[in-house]
């Protein structure tokens, strides 16, 4: 809320449109995307996954992602979730492939196509 605030108030100094509703639509995606999943949303066969990190992205058709990475305590694979495509085990070269934020959706939907 601050965030459209303060942004409102630059865009009026400044003498620009607010654009009000676009402002609010992505404020909701970006809280939609980086809500953590709850444990009722993990992969079936990985009840204990702890999360440790997230890497954002811009997306052509929805704004903003974001890519969480979790760790299971009891087997140690790394998998990781995201709110556009799901959930998928990755191991440590796939996952350095999204090290880039300039590449990342493009190689994020990449791993999503050769798991399939």
């Amino acid at each position: 809320m601050s965030g459209i605030i303060l942004s409102s108030y630059h865009r009026h100094l400044k003498g620009l449109d607010i654009h009000l509703n676009e402002q609010i639509k992505q404020y909701q995606n970006y809280w939609k995307v980086v809500q953590v999943p709850s444990e009722k949303d993990y992969p079936f066969e990985i009840p204990d996954l702890e999360f440790k990190s997230m890497l954002y992205y811009d997306t052509k058709d929805s704004g903003r992602g974001c890519i969480h990475v979790g760790t299971s305590k009891r087997t140690n694979a790394t998998w990781k979730y995201d709110y556009h495509l799901g959930w998928l085990n990755v191991d440590d070269r796939q996952l350095h492939t999204l090290d880039s934020p300039s590449t990342r959706e493009s190689n994020l939907q990449m791993l999503y196509l050769l798991k399939k």
